[in-house]
C-alpha cells in the first residue's frame, strides 16, 4: 500500500516544482513582462527624432536623476511662437517603445495645441541608462517635473500631466505628490489601469493565483483619491484589449477633484484610441477651459479658420474624422522611411570592445559551468562530472545566453562595454528568429558535430583503407592512378579537411581587418555591435590589424609547407601500406602502427576508443620488460582479508576514476 501511495505522491510532488517555478519565473523576471523595453526590437537603439516629422523648434536633453541614471528626453516648442500657449505638458509614455514613436503625438500638441511638450522617456527606455522599476521610474517622474521647473523659459507656466497607458499611472503617481505646489493645473488620462496586480487576472487569467507576487504594483486606485483641487481628463477607449475600460471607470468613480470630465471612444484599442475622432478635440476643450479658464471654442476645419491679428490663440485643429485620416499621426517602426534610417549616428563597436566583451562572457560562462559541475559532483559523483564535461559546458553556455541573448537582454560582457547586438542591415535589435539561431549555431552545432565527427572520421578511413588495399592487391607494382592519389590524400589528411579550426581561423583574421563579427556565427546571422554612445572623431579606436598579419601568415606558411610537403614527398602505391592502417610486429613482440596519424598530436584520437589494441603475448611482454610473468596475480584485491588494513572504505578506490581497486598496478594513497 505505502509503494501505492509514493506513485501517488509523484503527481503532487511534480504539480509543486512547476507551481514553485512558474512562482519564481513570475516573481524573478516580472520587470521583463511589465516592462517590454526592447518592443519592437529596435526600441532600445532607434529613436525617431522629432526633425523627422518637419518640426524644428526642439532640443534633445539628457537630464540626469538623483540616483545616477541619465534619461533621454525631448522638448518640443511651437515653431510659430507667437500662437503658443503659456502651457507645458509633461508627457509619460506607455510601457513598450520609446518617445520617439509618440512624436506625431506631440506634433499635435505643439503645432496645433500651441503646448511646450517634454517628452520624458522613463530609465532603461530608449537611450536611457538604468533598467525600469516602479521606484526608478518614480524617481524619473519627478525629475522630469524638477526639470520644468527650473527650466527659465518655462518656469511660470501651467504644467498638464498627460499620461498613457503606464503613463497614466505614473502621472497619478506624480500629481498625487505635488499638487499642493499649484503649478499642475491638469491631468489627462488615456486607458489607465486601477493597479498592475487587479490587471493580472484580465491581462493573463492562468497567472491569477499568482497576483499577490507581482511587486510592481503601480496603486493608482489607492492614490487618485488623495489629488484635490486639479481637473481630471479620462479619455477611454472602449475596446481596449490590454486594459479593461471598467479600470477607467473604477478610476473615474473613485477620484474626488471638483472638475472630472469622462470621454469614452466606442472604437478605440489600447494603442489606437489616439485616432479615434474627437481625441485631440477633448483635449484642446479641456486645455482651454479647465487649464486656461477660457470658454471653450467650437471646433472647425484648420482650412476655413481665419485668425484675427489680434487674437493671440492658434487655429483651431482639425476635426479626425476617421483611423484613416490620423494614421499619420501613429508612428511604427514598420512604416519607417529610408531618410529616417539614413540618419542614425550610433557607431559600430570596435574591436577592442568586441572582445573584451566576449571575454567577459567567457568568464561568467565560466562561473556558471564551475558551479554546475560542483552540483553533479555533489549529486552523481566526480566520475559522472568528468564523463559529462562537454553536456555540463553546452547546458552552462545555453542557460547563460539563453537568460541574456535569447530574452533580449544584454549579456553580462555587452553591459560592461557598453555596446548593443543589433542587426546589420537594419540596425534594430536582433529578431527571436536571429538570436535563436545565433545561438543554436554557436552551441549546438559545434556540440553535434564534436560528437557525430569522430565516428565519420573513423567510416570515412575505414571505407578508405579497405579500398586502397583492394587495389593494392590487384595493380601490385603498376604506377598510381589520380584518383588513387586523391584517395590517399584524403586519408592522409581527413582529420584536417574534416576541421573547423581553419575555417574559424579565416573568419577571426578577417575579424582582426574589419572589425565586424568576431564569432562566425554572427557573420551568419549578420549581428553586429554597436556603441550606445557617439564617440568623439578624436577618441581613437586602436584595431589588431597586426595580430591578423600574423594569422594570415601563419597560414600561408602552414599551407605552403602542407602543399611542400605533399608535392616533394609523392604518394605512390609503394608508400600504400603507410595509409592502409594496420600494425606490425617487430622482434620481441613489439607492436607499431602504421597509421600514420598514430604519431601525430591531432586531438581527435581522443575519440578512436571503439576499436580495442590487439592483446600482446606474455612471454613476449616478458622478453622486452625482463619481468617474470606472474600466472597469477600476487595480490587479490577483491579479497576483503587483503583489504583490511586500509581502513577508510573511501581509500579503497583508485585515485583516479574512483572506481574499486581492481589490479596491482593501482596508487595508493595514505
Amino acid at each position: 500500500m505505502s509503494e501505492y501511495l509514493s506513485y501517488l505522491r509523484l503527481p503532487v510532488i511534480g504539480s509543486t516544482v512547476v507551481a514553485c517555478l512558474a512562482s519564481s519565473l513570475l516573481y524573478f523576471k516580472q520587470n521583463e513582462l511589465i516592462y517590454p523595453r526592447a518592443l519592437p526590437p529596435d526600441a532600445r537603439t532607434n529613436v525617431p527624432k522629432p526633425s523627422q516629422f518637419g518640426l524644428t523648434n526642439f532640443e534633445e536633453l539628457l537630464i540626469p536623476t538623483p540616483d545616477g541614471e541619465s534619461l533621454s528626453c525631448f522638448l518640443i516648442k511651437p515653431s510659430n511662437r507667437s500662437f503658443a500657449r503659456n502651457v507645458t505638458i509633461l508627457m509619460f509614455h506607455g510601457n513598450a517603445g520609446n518617445i520617439g514613436h509618440r512624436v506625431p503625438i506631440a506634433k499635435i500638441l505643439t503645432e496645433e495645441l500651441g503646448c511646450n511638450v517634454l517628452m520624458l522617456q522613463y530609465r532603461g527606455y530608449g537611450l536611457s541608462t538604468g533598467t525600469p522599476n516602479e521606484k526608478g521610474i518614480t524617481i524619473d517622474a519627478q525629475t522630469g517635473l524638477d526639470s520644468i521647473r527650473q527650466r527659465a523659459d518655462l518656469r511660470g507656466s501651467k504644467i498638464v500631466i498627460y499620461g498613457q497607458s503606464l503613463g497614466g499611472a505614473v502621472g497619478i503617481g506624480l500629481a498625487a505628490n505635488n499638487h499642493q505646489s499649484g503649478d499642475i493645473a491638469g491631468i489627462i488620462l488615456e486607458n489607465t489601469f486601477t493597479s498592475i496586480r487587479k490587471m493580472i487576472p484580465s491581462a493573463f487569467p492562468p497567472a491569477r493565483y499568482l497576483a499577490p507576487l507581482c511587486h510592481q504594483i503601480w496603486p493608482s486606485d489607492e492614490v487618485i483619491g488623495t489629488i484635490k483641487d486639479v481637473p481630471v481628463l479620462f479619455l477611454s477607449g472602449l475596446q481596449d484589449e490590454i486594459v479593461p475600460p471598467s479600470h477607467m471607470k473604477t478610476l473615474y468613480s473613485l477620484c474626488t477633484v471638483p472638475v472630472k470630465i469622462w470621454k469614452e471612444f466606442p472604437g478605440g484599442f489600447h494603442n489606437d484610441t489616439v485616432t479615434e475622432e474627437g481625441y485631440f478635440n477633448a483635449i484642446d476643450d479641456f486645455i482651454l477651459e479647465e487649464v486656461l479658464g477660457r470658454k471653450t471654442r467650437t471646433m472647425v476645419a484648420a482650412s476655413h479658420v481665419e485668425m484675427n491679428e489680434k487674437d493671440s490663440e492658434p487655429p483651431p485643429i482639425p476635426l479626425l474624422t476617421s483611423v484613416s485620416d490620423a494614421s499619420i499621426y501613429v508612428l511604427l517602426p514598420s512604416i519607417m522611411t529610408e531618410p529616417a534610417l539614413s540618419g542614425y549616428i550610433y557607431p559600430f563597436a570596435a574591436s577592442p570592445d568586441v572582445i573584451r566583451s566576449n571575454q567577459k562572457d567567457a568568464y561568467f560562462q565560466g562561473m556558471l559551468l564551475e558551479q554546475l559541475s560542483d552540483i553533479l559532483r555533489n549529486l552523481k559523483g566526480a566520475r559522472f562530472a568528468h564523463t559529462y564535461t562537454s553536456e555540463a559546458r553546452t547546458v552552462a553556455e545555453l542557460l547563460y545566453l539563453g537568460l541574456t541573448t535569447f530574452v533580449g537582454n544584454r549579456t553580462l560582457g555587452e553591459e560592461y562595454c557598453d555596446i548593443i547586438q543589433v542587426e546589420d542591415d537594419t540596425r534594430r535589435l536582433p529578431s527571436i528568429f536571429r538570436r535563436s539561431g545565433y545561438i543554436v549555431t554557436t552551441i549546438l552545432l559545434p556540440y553535434g558535430l564534436n560528437r557525430i565527427l569522430p565516428a565519420f572520421r573513423r567510416r570515412i578511413r575505414a571505407k578508405l583503407e579497405a579500398v586502397l588495399r583492394k587495389k593494392s592487391a590487384k595493380k601490385g607494382s603498376s604506377p598510381p592512378t589520380s584518383l588513387d592519389k586523391l584517395q590517399h590524400y584524403i586519408l592522409a589528411n581527413l582529420d584536417t579537411l574534416t576541421s573547423h579550426s581553419p575555417v574559424y581561423a579565416v573568419s577571426l583574421a578577417v575579424f582582426y581587418f574589419s572589425g565586424a563579427y568576431y564569432h562566425l556565427s554572427k557573420r551568419l546571422w549578420g549581428l553586429r555591435y554597436i556603441f550606445t554612445r557617439t564617440v568623439e572623431p578624436s577618441s581613437q579606436r586602436v584595431g589588431y590589424e597586426v595580430l591578423g598579419v600574423l594569422l594570415v601568415l601563419q597560414l600561408s606558411v602552414q599551407g605552403y609547407l602542407h602543399m611542400h610537403s605533399t608535392v616533394t614527398r609523392g604518394l605512390t602505391i609503394a608508400n600504400t601500406s603507410s595509409f592502409t592502417g594496420g600494425t606490425v610486429i617487430l622482434g620481441h613482440g613489439v607492436e607499431v602502427s602504421l597509421d600514420p596519424q598514430s604519431y601525430s598530436s591531432n586531438n581527435a584520437l581522443l575519440f578512436e576508443t571503439d576499436t580495442p589494441a590487439p592483446e600482446m603475448d606474455k612471454s613476449a611482454l616478458q622478453k622486452i620488460t625482463h619481468t617474470p610473468m606472474l600466472q597469477n596475480p600476487r595480490y587479490n584485491l577483491e579479497d576483503k582479508e587483503t583489504m583490511n588494513w586500509i581502513n577508510d572504505r573511501q581509500q579503497r578506490k583508485c585515485t583516479l576514476c574512483l572506481d574499486a581497486m581492481k589490479d596491482p598496478s593501482v596508487t595508493l594513497q595514505p
